[in-house]
């Protein structure tokens, strides 16, 4: 099993590494442990529109950032560490090649 600690607060680059990490190490366990400045993270499938209100955060400072993954929005704080189980990614090809 690889097992990553990103030392990076920033949500935007640590949702592009998440997404480098397991496109590069497609073939393995993957734990990555981390810790983002306060964002809202939201799943790839959902309205941003409709799950945050957009002018609030903006006027708090606070990003929207989306990943990779599917599942619901959730809010990051500087003390909150985050986690990933150990698992292969699922991928969805709709998601990654449109027709």
């Amino acid at each position: 099993m690889l097992t990553v600690q990103n030392l990076s607060h920033d949500p935007f680059y640590n949702q592009a590494f998440e997404e480098y990490i397991y496109q590069t190490y497609q073939d393995d366990d993957i734990f990555l442990l981390w810790q983002n400045s306060p964002a809202v993270v939201v799943g790839s499938y959902q309205n941003i529109c409709r799950e945050v209100h957009v002018e609030a955060l903006r006027q708090r400072g606070i990003p929207v950032v989306r990943r990779i993954s599917g599942g619901r929005s959730c809010r990051g704080q500087a003390a909150r560490v985050l986690g990933k189980r150990p698992r292969r990614p699922v991928r969805s090809r709709s998601v990654r090649h449109p027709l």
